[in-house]
């Protein structure tokens, strides 16, 4: 139930998706992943945010909950947070390899990766 924000290279064609937040559950090997289509579990939800440094994106978990939730109790707020997610998200992510403060959006003209183009929006998806 989130949005995402998509880019593409003028260039190379690379797409890249930033937004959320999306559900999330927990493999038996702890794992995090997306739902299959009707799940019933949900253990949190998370975010793809994007490194204006390292130009790379990260999945950064918003809130985990401290059993798993239906979806319902998710999106009507009466799922139950873990004790260290209670404070309200301040939207603080840093990139785990350079340290930079993560965007939610990538600034026009940036540079894509490829070195040959720039990346531009390409509109919205809704999940």
């Amino acid at each position: 139930m989130g949005r995402y924000a998509v880019y593409s290279c003028n260039a190379c064609k690379k797409t890249i998706e930033l937004g959320g937040p999306q559900e999330y559950r927990k493999t038996v090997f702890g794992r995090k992943e997306e739902p299959h289509v009707g799940g019933k579990k949900v253990d949190g939800l998370w975010i793809v945010l994007w490194c204006p440094k390292c130009k790379v994106t990260e999945k950064k978990i918003l809130v985990e909950f401290s059993r798993t939730c239906s979806p319902i109790e998710v999106w009507g707020h009466t799922a139950p947070v873990k004790p260290e997610y209670q404070k309200e998200q301040q939207g603080q992510f840093n990139c785990s390899t350079c340290k930079t403060y993560m965007l939610d959006t990538i600034p026009p003209e940036t540079p894509c990766p490829c070195h040959k183009g720039t990346l531009g929006s390409q509109g919205f998806i809704n999940t």
